[in-house]
């Protein structure tokens, strides 16, 4: 593990999330380290450990968000130093390591998706919804990822 990606002991703890998958039996943490990078770690229980934390790279200055819909498949966002929210699919393969498809910013033709707090995912069977308070202080919601 690398400096950057401090621990759950490094004052990012507050900034951990765990969310248990549905289907696939395992746990995703996302935090921010040190260098402002997003980190996810993957509890198996089938080996009873979390994988090291892993670079998922995107740069943050505000608590990562993760959730995982009722296919396995996890998604994360973050505010990125540009204010807008960015948002990543991690694949619910089976192989071990995972696959990580990379932040794509949000955009929407009628909102602004700039913000200046953390969004808040949500989910709800095969899908997951993103909640945000934008910058013009109105709440907007989105679908994320494939049923």
């Amino acid at each position: 593990m690398g400096n950057n990606a401090r621990s759950p002991s490094a004052p990012t703890v507050a900034w951990q999330r765990e969310v248990p998958s549905g289907s696939l039996d395992r746990y995703y943490a996302v935090h921010q380290g040190t260098d402002g990078h997003i980190y996810l770690s993957i509890f198996y229980p089938s080996v009873r450990g979390w994988s090291d934390w892993q670079s998922l790279g995107g740069t943050t200055h505000h608590s990562p968000t993760i959730a995982v819909n009722s296919n396995g498949e996890a998604i994360t966002s973050h505010v990125a130093d540009d204010g807008y929210v960015w948002s990543g699919v991690i694949d619910p393969g089976f192989s071990r390591p995972f696959v990580f498809r990379g932040f794509q910013r949000e955009v929407s033709g009628f909102a602004d998706w700039r913000t200046s707090v953390a969004v808040g995912l949500v989910t709800r069977g095969v899908y997951v919804y993103m909640l945000l308070t934008a910058l013009n202080h109105n709440t907007y919601y989105k679908v994320l990822g494939t049923p």
